[in-house]
């Protein structure tokens, strides 16, 4: 699994030591909670992840959380170049 993750740019879930932790779970090569927290969100992510990523982030500020990131006023334009172009749905 490690290697069909990494293949598609992901990689397992570290602690600040280096450690592999929550095994088999993966996440995006490259982000960090401290970033994701003070609204650093990684670019390219779909108009389906953008919504459910701002959904979470109110219900987790409606649910008394506000430590978490800021409601992001926009979405990043997705970076074309990189691959097939972007079809509606």
């Amino acid at each position: 699994m490690r290697e069909l993750s990494k293949a598609q740019g992901l990689t397992g879930l570290y602690n600040q030591a280096g450690q592999l932790i929550q095994a088999p779970h993966v996440q995006l090569a490259g982000l960090s909670t401290v970033a994701l927290t003070t609204g650093t969100f990684p670019a390219d992510g779909d108009d389906s992840w953008w919504t459910n990523l701002e959904a979470s982030i109110r219900r987790a500020r409606d649910g008394g959380n506000v430590r978490g990131p800021p409601v992001p006023a926009a979405r990043p334009p997705i970076d074309t170049s990189l691959g097939a172009p972007v079809e509606p749905c």
